[in-house]
């Protein structure tokens, strides 16, 4: 059996300050309570990988103090790390979460520099990273110092050694990304809109949008829309999901969730030998379907709780069940 490989190339630590009462600009705040993990959008989706019992590892560039912590924070966690290491400062996240209002701020430092030998360095390890895998990950945004296609170099070395791949980015790196054919995309409706150059209002212009992206290079395409649920486009057909309402704490982390669940169907998928290409399968919808709702189920549960991909199974075998699939292309 295989493993899942998670790349997080702008790691970071994570800090969420819940405060007592309402953010005032201008004013001094008391923290209650201060909850640091590591973070970056492929190491949430390790941890989520992680609480549905597969094998993942993730790996990515940290340095500085920060790449103490998240190592150590990551073996507390038996959570494999095969990091590179680099000269600068790994940044840190602060979300303000207010509990009366439910209302988080978030702040991000800029992060640091990817130097040109550090970049080469990892494209250069990247193929020995690969050994003993059969699915890549790659999320969140390029930090500074790298091309925007960096994410499509590693992709084409994947793809030599007919290991899938899964793109979770934006902006320029998904547009280069597109061009490798991955797998699955997973932008939010928000992104897509940015990378056409259009806004995507109605739900049949997102279903246009997903569909254009297809033939722009992606296998399946996830659109995200928050509380209005989520579009899945592929070629057996597309279908919208949501939920009910429930009584979310905090939403950070929950896009990350649910592409860990869609990627964890799909890997299970391809542990069983029972598909070859996702995207001309006829006889996959059926799977597909159950990977969307899965995938869904992940992201509302993801916000039932403080911290990103810090997620309850119980609670994402309880809301599977509620939620709403409709065919709509």
């Amino acid at each position: 059996m295989g493993s899942i490989l998670t790349i997080t190339l702008n790691a970071a630590i994570d800090a969420t300050i819940i405060l007592p009462d309402q953010l005032t600009p201008g004013e001094i705040h008391r923290a209650t309570e201060l909850l640091k993990l590591p973070g970056g959008k492929g190491i949430n989706v390790a941890r989520v990988l992680q609480t549905l019992g597969l094998p993942v590892c993730v790996s990515g560039f940290i340095g500085g103090a920060a790449a103490t912590f998240i190592k150590a924070k990551l073996q507390q966690a038996h959570l494999c790390d095969r990091f590179f290491s680099i000269q600068g400062q790994t940044r840190t996240c602060y979300a303000l979460f207010e509990p009366m209002s439910g209302r988080t701020t978030e702040i991000y430092e800029p992060g640091a520099e990817i130097l040109p030998h550090e970049a080469e360095g990892f494209l250069a390890s990247f193929s020995d990273l690969l050994q003993g895998c059969d699915l890549v990950i790659f999320s969140g945004s390029l930090p500074r110092g790298l091309p925007s296609d960096y994410y499509a170099q590693l992709m084409k070395i994947a793809h030599m050694q007919h290991i899938p791949t899964i793109l979770d980015t934006s902006g320029a790196a998904l547009t280069f990304g597109l061009a490798e054919q991955p797998l699955l995309i997973k932008p939010n409706h928000r992104e897509a809109a940015g990378i056409l150059g259009y806004p995507l209002q109605s739900q049949d212009e997102r279903v246009a949008a997903g569909q254009l992206l297809q033939k722009q290079g992606a296998q399946l395409v996830a659109l995200t829309c928050g509380e209005e649920g989520a579009i899945l486009v592929s070629a057996q057909g597309s279908w919208l999901a949501r939920l009910p309402a429930i009584p979310a704490i905090s939403s950070v982390g929950s896009g990350d969730a649910f592409l860990a669940g869609f990627s964890a169907r799909l890997w299970e998928a391809l542990q069983e030998e029972r598909i070859s290409s996702l995207a001309v399968a006829s006889r996959q919808a059926e799977l597909l379907q159950t990977a969307f709702v899965f995938a869904v189920a992940c992201g509302s549960a993801n916000t039932l709780s403080l911290g990103a991909g810090r997620l309850q199974r119980e609670d994402i075998d309880e809301l599977v069940q509620q939620v709403r699939l409709v065919q709509i292309g």
